[in-house]
């Protein structure tokens, strides 16, 4: 099971305005079969295809899991995520990464990112004992180093939520990776002391495979499930609760109307013009409700009911400035999330009327 993580991205103009991709190139691609893009009304954010890409054979899994590290776009492919590729910034195609680093299963692994560097965690045998360890990996230089590990035990946590506000990284939630226990609590990093601090619990106990957006000093979550024992069996319990956290004075705000959508296991996400997206990573065979995209308007605390592209492999989603991005499989297919595209074709998702909630 994937680990619901996110990403807080920035740095991207409107395609309509001044994006850099090569106009003619790409529509150039698009009439031949590579992609599709449309035209709406003006200011209508609209899903389009970008041009497909042959990135290589993939074995029967086709995976990925994109991230950002000091303002580039990254993107693990295939089986475990183990092919390293690097979204072009001005052509916005994805190009192959040579990295002698073990990517092998990073969205698994992954904490959080800061300055040039990814931040994970995993563990190793040492002595008969088995020891949980965190590792930085410089993207730019390929040096690798040791950090301070988290003090939870000699596995790492898995189905959490991570994320960077200021010159901290913070780790909410998830669930022991050896025996599936519940974690109920908050830790804070500093990547200049390399120092992890316990900052208690949170509201609602605890939660696992949640989804967290930063906005501002903010971090906007919820969703995930949590897991309660009844008559000797174990219980999974899906939460739909909606809430703000600073982590700067710990303090929360409980009161946000709750999700509308379904709640699975797979909830993935990004942030655009201070509205947060919420998608899913899979939609099971017979599960309709799956395939939408929820908006939430963080002034108005309104849910709306948006269209998404169907994909038949899992998918991941990321925001650079106000754009926002949909990988399927092993980068089988590329969507962008903007305003209306100059690009003339049929293959366009727009947004229905249909509102939800609160």
């Amino acid at each position: 099971m994937k680990n619901s993580i996110v990403f807080f991205l920035s740095c991207y103009l409107l395609f309509a305005c001044t994006d850099p991709v090569n106009l003619s190139a790409v529509k150039k691609e698009i009439m031949n079969g590579g992609g599709s893009g449309g035209i709406g009304e003006v200011g209508e954010y609209v899903w389009t295809r970008l041009p497909d890409q042959d990135l290589g054979e993939f074995d029967y899994y086709h995976q990925n899991f994109p991230f950002i590290v000091d303002g580039s776009t990254y993107c693990l492919a295939g089986y475990m995520e183990y092919l390293p590729f690097k979204l072009n910034s001005r052509t916005k195609r994805w190009e192959s990464f040579d990295s002698d680093f073990d990517f092998h299963n990073l969205s698994e692994r992954y904490l959080f990112s800061y300055g040039s560097k990814i931040y994970y965690n995993y563990y190793d045998a040492v002595g008969g004992e088995l020891l949980g360890y965190v590792g930085a990996y410089d993207m730019n230089t390929s040096i690798e180093q040791q950090r301070a590990s988290l003090p939870i035990g000699p596995y790492p946590p898995q189905e959490y939520i991570s994320f960077v506000i200021g010159n901290k990284g913070y780790l909410i939630g998830g669930r022991r990776k050896d025996t599936n226990i519940p974690l109920n609590q908050i830790w804070e990093y500093d990547f200049g002391l390399d120092q992890w601090t316990n900052k208690g619990t949170m509201p609602g106990g605890s939660r696992i495979g949640g989804v967290g957006f930063v906005v501002g000093n903010k971090l906007y979550f919820g969703l995930g499930y949590s897991l309660m024992t009844m008559n000797g069996q174990t219980i999974k319990r899906y939460r739909k609760d909606w809430l703000s956290f600073d982590p700067t004075s710990g303090t929360y705000a409980s009161s946000l109307p709750d999700f509308p959508g379904t709640v699975q296991d797979a909830i993935r996400g990004f942030y655009i013009n201070d509205k947060l997206y919420i998608g899913y990573n899979y939609c099971d065979d017979n599960d309709a409700g799956c395939n939408v995209l929820w908006e939430y308007t963080i002034a108005s605390g309104k849910w709306l009911k948006k269209s998404i592209p169907q994909h038949d492999y899992e998918a991941n989603f990321f925001s650079i400035g106000n754009v926002g991005y949909m990988v399927v499989g092993a980068i089988d297919e590329f969507w962008r999330y903007s305003t209306s595209s100059m690009i003339p074709a049929s293959n366009v998702i727009k947004d229905p009327v249909s509102a939800a909630s609160n």
